[in-house]
């Protein structure tokens, strides 16, 4: 049976093994400069929130895609993990992206269909789906994520699609306000990112943004997002990305210049 001095210097070791790796993974600051300026930093979480059909989704696949894509496509390079809980994003979906992104810096003369298409292939092992379906699934990919945090250096971001799906299939048993739940699911993830040294970007339902914490919840304050992106759909059908307006169409995210 080891001593406590003994455990104490393992569990060091194993700190300082993590942050080393931690150190060495591949930073997205810079990943789209109009939504974040100069981050997002390693260890930020990002709140991607606005009502149904705003195109949350759409713009966690976009930022996922430029994360994955190689610097020679104006892209960072680096692997994505994505706790996929809606079902709306896949496979197809990412490579169908990817190609659509490497057309708009590819030269035609320099990249053949055929070149596309393996470069895009080679992205699609980039990203790591982990498909759930309950919150019991969900604690499990968690576990799961932290081992492969552990094992893979190369890993920049985590995404996950919908963060409080199961709110609905959770509430009768655990009796939680939206605030609270969202709190309790951004917690274990701020937990995961600040050990492994790895951004978290992930996409909410309005209503849970908006909910206040019940009078004693300290979860609120102790969580800080970094970056919250508010998509709004306008009664004209024009959409906004923090009250600046952008367009969603099959040349992916862009923004309006209104003079």
């Amino acid at each position: 049976m080891l001593g406590m001095g003994r455990v104490n210097r393992v569990q060091k070791l194993s700190e300082f093994v993590l942050q080393q790796r931690g150190e060495k993974r591949p930073r997205i600051s810079g990943l789209s400069p109009r939504i974040f300026q100069e981050g997002p930093a390693a260890k930020a979480l990002v709140e991607i929130s606005g009502k149904t059909d705003t195109g949350k989704s759409f713009l966690l696949m976009e930022l996922m895609a430029r994360c994955a894509l190689p610097s020679s496509f104006d892209g960072k390079g680096c692997d994505v993990i994505l706790l996929n809980l809606s079902h709306k994003l896949s496979g197809p979906l990412f490579k169908r992206r990817f190609l659509d992104m490497m057309k708009e810096t590819a030269t035609d003369h320099l990249h053949s269909a055929d070149e596309l298409n393996k470069a895009a292939n080679e992205c699609l092992k980039a990203i790591k789906i982990l498909n759930c379906y309950s919150s019991e699934e969900l604690e499990l990919a968690l576990v799961m994520l932290d081992h492969l945090l552990a094992e893979n250096e190369g890993v920049a971001l985590i995404a996950v699609d919908t963060l409080c799906e199961f709110y609905w299939l959770d509430v009768r048993e655990k009796r939680m306000r939206k605030h609270s739940y969202y709190m309790q699911w951004l917690s274990r993830l701020s937990q995961i990112c600040n050990k492994h040294n790895v951004c978290c970007m992930y996409t909410l339902d309005q209503s849970f943004a908006e909910q206040k914490a019940t009078t004693g919840t300290q979860l609120a304050i102790q969580i800080k997002v970094d970056h919250k992106i508010q998509l709004k759909l306008l009664p004209d059908n024009q959409r906004t990305l923090n009250d600046q307006p952008i367009v969603i169409d099959d040349d992916g995210v862009n923004f309006l210049d209104v003079s």
